[in-house]
């Protein structure tokens, strides 16, 4: 498993597949069949087939009998999963051999049992760790595990559970991480609307949140925009979020319908569970300050119009189709016509138009609401 996970992206030579593939150069199952064969002889084969099911249910049981500190400590995923995958490789080439002792009915059952046991391992081990890098390999180890299981012939409709069970332990580390990085934005920031001397000032501020508008452009400088620097830095924080849950998907299967909904609905969590608690302390730490709630006003009006750019962003990652390539598909910009562009592709990256709504919207207009009451 482990090789798998680096080698993804490679394709095996004809002798390395064969060689994976052979499970008798690996494994040598001669013990098996001979004491299979001695107790055929002796009369006494229903008794061994009886025998070598019981004996390797319990095996199989003690490969995933863990203690609950040692499913919280779990960290060797490799090993973890390949005991597992083992296991069912020797018993899915013994079905193949000798289908009279190994049946298809005894080896659902074994693997339905045994999946059950995994997702509860799993959910204690994902529930137990405070890292997104440490869930984020786990989930890879989950999802090849569950293709590799695919190619031996087994079910693994309810393995889909397994990513699901990481998926949510991952955003609740990702809210809190967030939740710091919200705290620290209002801290350092300074309530006063940001002061342009130059256009190299300006465009720093456009790297970071897209305000431009041909009014405000016209302007001369020394300028002003009415939001302090808590709102460009927010919405990269909100991006960078964003841009996370994404690198969560990969490798999940997941149509572009299901993509979306999964970031937007992650998104939408952010919002309720570290965004808006974050700006209502801080509006609730600012009374009496009344240039402060102002300034803050100001913000959460200006994160309004924010959401339609954090959607745009969602359908962007999503489809892998950014702005940019927009506005040159269509010629924007340059009064073109989009030549050069076919009109399968243009087709082909509709719709344009997010499915969703971020409830921010709705979250920004109740917490201005209170600084304005303030």
């Amino acid at each position: 498993l482990e090789l798998e996970l680096a080698e993804l992206v490679s394709v095996p030579s004809e002798d390395e597949e064969e060689d994976r593939g052979n499970i008798e150069d690996r494994v040598d199952l001669g013990a098996v069949y001979r004491c299979l064969h001695i107790h055929s002889v002796l009369g006494e084969r229903a008794e061994f087939e009886k025998y070598y099911c019981t004996q390797r249910r319990k095996q199989a049981q003690l490969t995933l009998s863990l203690s609950h500190a040692q499913q919280l400590a779990l960290r060797n995923y490799c090993e973890f999963f390949s005991n597992i995958v083992g296991f069912f490789v020797v018993e899915d080439s013994i079905r193949h051999t000798v289908p009279s002792m190994v049946t298809k009915v005894y080896l659902d059952d074994l693997w339905s049992k045994t999946v059950t046991r995994l997702c509860s391992i799993i959910k204690v081990n994902a529930e137990g760790i405070k890292d997104s890098d440490v869930l984020l390999r786990l989930k890879d180890f989950c999802v090849l595990f569950g293709r590799t299981m695919q190619s031996l012939g087994f079910s693994i409709a309810i393995l889909k559970e397994l990513s699901e069970l990481v998926w949510r332990s991952y955003q609740d580390v990702l809210a809190l991480e967030w939740k710091d990085r919200f705290e620290e934005l209002f801290v350092r920031d300074d309530y006063t609307a940001i002061k342009l001397t130059n256009h190299e000032e300006y465009q720093v501020i456009l790297d970071m949140y897209p305000c431009q508008t041909p009014e405000f452009d016209v302007l001369p400088y020394p300028k002003s925009l009415s939001f302090s620097m808590m709102v460009p830095r927010i919405f990269q924080a909100v991006k960078k979020y964003i841009d996370v849950c994404r690198s969560f998907t990969e490798n999940l299967d997941l149509s572009q319908t299901e993509l979306e909904d999964m970031v937007n609905k992650a998104t939408n969590t952010l919002f309720s569970s570290s965004l808006t608690r974050c700006m209502t302390k801080a509006i609730r730490g600012s009374r009496g300050n009344l240039l402060r709630l102002i300034q803050l006003s100001v913000n959460m009006d200006e994160l309004e119009s924010a959401c339609a750019k954090l959607e745009a962003h969602i359908l962007a990652v999503v489809t892998g189709i950014s702005q940019t390539d927009e506005e040159e598909d269509s010629g924007g910009g340059t009064g073109g016509t989009g030549a050069g562009v076919s009109h399968a592709t243009r087709q082909a990256q509709q719709p344009q138009v997010p499915r969703t709504r971020l409830h921010g919207i709705a979250y920004f207009k109740d917490i201005r609401a209170e600084a304005e009451s303030q």
